[in-house]
C-alpha cells in the first residue's frame, strides 16, 4: 500500500474491511509524519502520545470524546489517566503491531484535542 498518498482523515475504518495487516518500518514512518501531534513508535507494536490538560475533569471529557470516537471506529485504545494527563495508546491486536487503523484513530484523537481542547 502506498501510505504517502493516503489522507488519514478520509478513510473510515468501517469501510477497510477485515484484511488488516501489519505495516512495516517504512509505513510507520510515513504515517507518523501525517500525525501533528508527537506520537511515539514503540517498537514497531505500538504508538502513544500524551495529552496534558488544564485540570482532571477537562482530561476526563478528552477521554470521553476519544470514547466516542473509539466506538464509532470499533478500535479502542489504552487509555492512561494521571490527574490532568492523559495517554493514548493504540496498537491492533489481531496483526500483533500497527496497522492503519491505529494512525485513523490517532488522526481523529489528535482533530479531538485541537478542536476542543487548545
Amino acid at each position: 500500500m502506498d501510505y504517502s498518498s493516503i489522507s488519514l482523515q478520509e478513510i473510515d475504518t468501517n469501510n477497510i474491511g477485515s484484511d488488516i495487516k501489519a505495516i512495516n518500518n517504512y509505513g510507520i514512518e510515513i504515517l507518523l509524519s501525517k500525525l501533528k501531534s508527537h506520537w511515539i513508535n514503540k517498537d514497531n507494536e505500538e504508538i502513544y502520545c500524551d495529552f496534558s490538560f488544564k485540570n482532571f475533569n477537562e482530561g476526563i471529557n478528552f477521554i470521553n470524546s476519544v470514547a466516542e470516537q473509539s466506538e464509532i471506529h470499533n478500535h479502542h485504545p489504552e487509555i492512561i489517566v494521571k490527574y490532568k494527563n492523559v495517554r493514548i495508546v493504540l496498537t491492533t491486536h489481531d496483526v500483533k503491531g500497527l496497522s492503519i487503523k491505529d494512525f485513523i484513530l490517532a488522526s481523529r484523537i489528535e482533530n479531538i484535542f485541537i478542536e476542543k481542547f487548545t
